[in-house]
């Protein structure tokens, strides 16, 4: 049976190494790869009303971005030693809307870099995404340093 590994990818070199280490245990496996980006999305982060409505129009644009600027590069370096790899971007919280993906394509892994583009001192202190997923996936999850 062949399997499926979902990649967290964010643009950051530890995410380029996460879907390197995921090819290659794909390439083995004789499975394949979805690379994920989330574009972190909340109505309640603190915007404007007028940035809020700005970045509405704007969200297919960010999504096309992404798949074309983080995504696609990545996935046709990927493809070319034969594994077979698709790509999607959402909006979201990035750990949620990873594992709801995971669940939904029925996944058999999650691979993430340990530490994102965006690592903000927040996100040392108390964890992101990477930690987020540790504790809330519901299938296997490994993280690349």
């Amino acid at each position: 049976m062949s399997q499926l590994w979902v990649v967290a990818v964010d643009g950051s070199e530890s995410a380029k190494r996460a879907a390197e280490y995921a090819e290659s245990v794909a390439l083995k496996c004789g499975g394949g790869l979805l690379l994920v980006h989330v574009i972190d999305w909340s109505q309640f982060s603190f915007l404007t009303p007028e940035e809020l409505a700005e970045r509405h129009k704007n969200k297919e644009a960010e999504l096309k971005n992404a798949r074309e600027r983080v995504l696609e590069p990545l996935a046709e370096k990927l493809r070319k030693n034969g594994v077979p790899v698709h790509v999607e971007a959402v909006h979201g919280n990035p750990a949620r809307e990873i594992n709801r993906i995971a669940k939904e394509q029925q996944a058999s892994h999650i691979v993430a870099g340990r530490q994102g583009q965006t690592a903000s001192l927040l996100d040392r202190l108390f964890g992101g995404v990477a930690s987020s997923l540790v504790q809330t996936a519901e299938l296997p999850i490994t993280l690349v340093p």
